[in-house]
């Protein structure tokens, strides 16, 4: 009986971490992120007039809307030159304490 209550004590103690960490994700601030060209690993920040949000779900929206724009853009570019001259964007969304270009170096 002793293992199963052990077993439970940790089970619940997972869990609460667990739970508290998707709260301190959830309050977190979103920031609207771009690659150009896609997959070059060259990430910086969107040039939306608004790259920072309260929620992931308007953070994905706005970058929703930056992709569309974007891939008509390019279309248009295709159109009118019977050619495309630049890729569209990737667009993503991180938590305000993430950084999708990496670790700095330590430069010493």
């Amino acid at each position: 009986m002793t293992i199963f209550r052990a077993a439970v004590v940790v089970l619940v103690a997972v869990l609460a971490v667990l739970t508290l960490a998707s709260f301190a994700w959830a309050a977190c601030a979103w920031v609207l992120w771009t690659e150009q060209p896609m997959g070059s690993n060259q990430w910086s920040l969107s040039t939306s007039l608004t790259f920072t949000f309260d929620t992931k779900k308007e953070c994905e929206k706005s970058a929703s809307a930056a992709l569309d724009a974007r891939i008509r853009e390019v279309e248009a570019q295709e159109k009118q030159f019977g050619k495309r001259l630049d890729e569209p964007k990737f667009f993503a969304c991180f938590p305000d304490t993430v950084d999708p270009r990496g670790a700095k170096g330590a430069g010493r």
